[in-house]
């Protein structure tokens, strides 16, 4: 038998698993535990979402004054031959297809807006989900630069284990 000191208690507590972070916040309590971890978690993702949405909807609403200006003063820029065969009928299509996803556009963005609150108050986890999938969607998200990894950084908090329990529906 050993009559040495006890051993040190371990200053970052007992863990079992070896790959669990060695800090002292814990899910289950702690200095920053519980729910109010799960808020600070999320608080940037959704910020940014919600801050980024409404510069995509200005730009949607420009984009569809533009095609409603050129489609008004019959403008086809860029066309070397305007009166060829089906050109005004193409031009037409796609001007009118453009507004149309510039509408889903606006529609998709207010989700997003909607979703990332929901997400920073940890409330409607359905709608904040959409709301990060949507971000990850090229030319509906802000920006495929931006709105991709700031939607899958989203996705990932919000599968979080620490976060996921918070939601309250």
């Amino acid at each position: 038998m050993s009559s040495g000191p006890p051993p040190a208690p371990n200053p970052y507590g007992d863990y079992s698993n070896p790959y669990q972070s060695p800090g002292p916040a814990s899910s289950a309590g702690g200095p920053m535990g519980g729910r109010e971890a799960a808020l600070q978690k999320v608080k940037v993702p959704a910020i940014i979402m919600m801050s980024l949405a409404p510069l995509w909807m200005i730009y949607f609403v420009f984009d569809i004054v533009v095609r409603i200006y050129n489609l008004q003063s019959g403008a086809m820029l860029g066309i070397a031959d305007p009166n060829a065969p089906g050109v005004k009928e193409g031009f037409m299509i796609g001007m009118y297809g453009t507004m149309v996803v510039d509408v889903l556009g606006l529609v998709l963005q207010a989700v997003v807006i909607l979703g990332a609150y929901n997400l920073l108050m940890l409330k409607n986890r359905s709608l904040a989900y959409a709301a990060n999938v949507i971000s990850c969607i090229p030319c509906i998200s802000a920006c495929c630069v931006i709105g991709i990894p700031i939607g899958i950084w989203g996705l990932v908090t919000m599968n979080d284990a620490a976060v996921k329990p918070h939601f309250e529906s």
